[in-house]
């Protein structure tokens, strides 16, 4: 990702620890194994019907990691011993995460840095059996009160943060303020994924910082300062800083992801959310 700046003068610019199990047989009891595999293959399905690009596949106890494309297909390897992998053996958790969906899980086999075909959730061509699917927590609406301004003049942009809770109850940390920042509010340029992020005034009160949603929505309504010249042409996505609180995810998945992902920063944007809504353009 590509940042290029903070506005209000502040310019910004890992893999969590190993797990590792260990054991001597296989640890399904089937009778085929099949020796140097490091590659499987699957697919995710998500229920609210939209892409299925951008879930986050990740296989505890080992440096990897991949996501899904827009068809859902992932692929993911093993790295070899001349690539510094491991040589672990046992049965493991692959995790199928996005933020804003309840965390699924597959059990697979490892023996001496190879999978296990035709043993516990892959089949003997190395792909997972059945398709995962991923049932949404939290639908996030952004309407926008302009979907277009201009570079040359100030704008003020008025922008409508929609959540709907998808289950009975939803945990989230939405803070009306982080640091020095007062309702941040992230722009990312679409064709270049330039970062900027900018403060916001509330429209009525901002509530608690950690709201507990259900069964109706929420709506938070911000305007947000756009000085000429702030942003080059383009294309934005708007994008609130929250975390979802109601689902408890390994440390080591978050880790993973990059240093600060669960932070207010560039790397936010590597937790993997979906998000639905209104898109901006500078002209």
């Amino acid at each position: 990702m590509k940042v290029v700046r903070f506005i209000s003068l502040i310019f910004l610019s890992c893999l969590g620890p190993t797990i590792f199990l260990a054991c001597t047989k296989n640890p399904f009891g089937g009778n085929e194994i099949s020796g140097g595999n490091r590659q499987i293959r699957g697919q995710v399905r998500l229920t609210n019907g939209s892409t299925q690009e951008g879930v986050y596949v990740w296989l505890e106890g080992f440096e990897v990691g991949a996501r899904t494309d827009q068809g859902g297909q992932f692929q993911l390897t093993l790295p070899s011993a001349s690539q510094g992998g491991q040589g672990g053996s046992g049965a493991f958790n692959l995790y199928f995460y996005l933020a804003n969906f309840k965390l699924a899980s597959a059990i697979v086999g490892i023996r001496n840095g190879s999978f296990l075909y035709s043993n516990g959730e892959i089949n003997g061509k190395g792909e997972l059996i059945k398709p995962q699917i991923l049932y949404q927590i939290l639908k996030i609406r952004i309407a926008l009160g302009s979907k277009t301004v201009f570079a040359e003049n100030n704008n003020f942009l008025a922008v409508e943060f929609n959540l709907e809770p998808q289950v009975n109850s939803a945990i989230i940390f939405f803070p009306a303020q982080v640091g020095s920042w007062i309702g941040p509010v992230i722009f990312r340029r679409t064709a270049t994924d330039e970062v900027f992020i900018f403060n916001s005034v509330f429209a009525g009160l901002a509530g608690d910082d950690t709201i507990t949603l259900g069964p109706d929505p929420i709506k938070r309504t911000v305007g947000v300062s756009l000085d000429r010249g702030i942003l080059p042409r383009g294309e934005y996505e708007i994008i609130p800083y929250l975390l979802v609180k109601s689902e408890p995810v390994p440390a080591a998945l978050i880790a993973s992801l990059g240093e600060g992902a669960d932070e207010l920063g560039p790397n936010y944007l590597k937790m993997p959310f979906h998000r639905e809504g209104d898109r901006l353009r500078v002209e």
